[in-house]
């Protein structure tokens, strides 16, 4: 890899970073502007990028980190997070650290069970529960987790089921009414 020509990179299922200084060993992204700039350029890319073939777009979201993410470890999250058009996906070599030959191509392979950079807004959870639930957030929550009740919200309810009081750093809530 030649860092000191990387912008940004990506690892995993959807997710971009900067090659941020500062966060980064050989990080050449200097944070404010310059950040702000190439996370701009990478979020027009994607939104741009079309299906070869039928001319569709590929992406049906492109969230900003600091807009998915909070607290004390946001920083270490990705900076860009693809949302992809259901039927698109990042490619299985990507994935396990390869490089395809194309930038979009064909996936062939079933898809049970399998959400990988979907956009979180066409695959959502489902919550049953026995217990009657609030109606509503009392927390303020990022872009992101807007929906109650969300992930965030798991295990601070198991915590307040055994009687474990709830830390205050911690995003979600109790749903129990």
């Amino acid at each position: 890899m030649d860092w000191q020509n990387t912008y940004a990179y990506s690892m995993g299922l959807g997710n971009i970073y900067l090659n941020l200084h500062g966060r980064e060993p050989e990080g050449i992204v200097k944070p404010g502007a310059m950040a702000d700039k190439v996370t701009e350029k990478l979020m027009e890319g994607l939104v741009a990028l079309r299906d070869p073939e039928g001319d569709r777009p590929v992406m049906r979201s492109v969230y900003r980190g600091a807009d998915l993410y909070a607290g004390r470890y946001a920083r270490e999250a990705a900076d860009v997070t693809v949302g992809f058009q259901p039927g698109w996906r990042v490619s299985w070599q990507t994935a396990l650290g390869g490089i395809p030959k194309d930038i979009i191509e064909p996936n062939t392979k079933a898809w049970r069970g399998d959400h990988c950079s979907i956009d979180p807004a066409v695959t959502p959870g489902i919550f049953l529960s026995n217990r009657k639930i609030k109606g509503k957030s009392t927390k303020k929550r990022p872009t992101g987790a807007g929906v109650f009740p969300s992930l965030v919200d798991i295990a601070p309810s198991a915590l307040s089921s055994f009687g474990i009081p709830v830390a205050k750093r911690m995003e979600g809530e109790a749903l129990w009414a």
